[in-house]
């Protein structure tokens, strides 16, 4: 993503598990560019585009207990929550994660 002075200001990534039609996507926005709302419109784009034209059938996020931005991006696009993972970290160590569903077509039902 770039700002208006064409400096990137965030990135997103996609996981996507084709045998079960099942993606995630994860990123991040720079410091000085969170808090301005950018990140639910441009998170919706990303879960519009995953559904209708990736094709996957469930969208499955997760966030740390403690990232409160996150939460509410996923929260705002309708997301629902299911409970808290667990994850194993590359260096060993356990990550604590809240965890959101959404299928096509609780999408679509959401943008008709």
């Amino acid at each position: 993503m770039l700002d208006e002075d064409d400096r990137i200001s965030g990135y997103s990534y996609f996981t996507i598990w084709p045998h079960r039609s099942a993606a995630e996507i994860a990123g991040a926005h720079r410091a000085d560019t969170q808090s301005r709302g950018v990140g639910k419109a441009g998170a919706a784009r990303s879960f519009g585009w995953m559904f209708e034209h990736l094709g996957v059938r469930l969208i499955g996020l997760t966030a740390a207990k403690d990232n409160v931005r996150s939460a509410k991006v996923i929260e705002a696009a309708g997301f629902e929550p299911i409970g808290e993972r667990t994850s194993l970290r590359p260096d060993g160590s356990l990550r604590e994660s809240l965890y959101w569903e959404m299928t096509r077509d609780q999408w679509r039902a959401l943008h008709a």
